[in-house]
């Protein structure tokens, strides 16, 4: 569970834009989006040159915008750079490790999420042997 608020208790009020390092991702908001003031969930739009990459690449974004200076002047305002989804209590949102997102700063409130991280196995995007077995069928050893 992950807390985002400006109270003095609060561990962040914000969380940089970052990809996730496991397969999928599931984040149930908690709270709507009307709860709080400022910021939120919000995923980076990829180059338009970039769009169907494919599912293990990661496109590219300007390395500024994975800085917290990044965030600050970051308002909850859809742009072609970003997209904030509406997001209500118990509703959810599930994307891959290739979405470059984060949580932009709260102003005012909280905003409560439970997130779920799941994982093919993780040599799937390396592209190792024993993943390659599952691709195509053939049985593997787990350990």
């Amino acid at each position: 569970m992950r807390k985002y608020s400006t109270e003095q208790d609060s561990t962040r009020k914000a969380l940089s834009v970052h990809h996730d390092k496991n397969q999928h991702s599931v984040n149930i908001a908690l709270n709507s989006d009307t709860d709080f003031d400022g910021g939120g969930f919000f995923v980076v739009k990829p180059p338009p040159q970039q769009v169907n990459y494919g599912y293990n690449k990661l496109p590219s974004i300007p390395d500024a915008w994975t800085g917290l200076s990044f965030l600050e002047v970051l308002e909850r305002k859809n742009s072609t750079e970003v997209y904030f989804p509406s997001i209500k209590a118990g509703h959810a949102l599930l994307h891959n490790h290739t979405v470059f997102h984060g949580v932009a700063p709260i102003v005012n409130g909280a905003k409560f999420s439970l997130l779920i991280f799941f994982d093919m196995p993780s040599c799937s995007w390396m592209g190792c042997e024993e993943f390659q077995q599952v691709l195509e069928g053939g049985p593997i050893d787990i350990v």
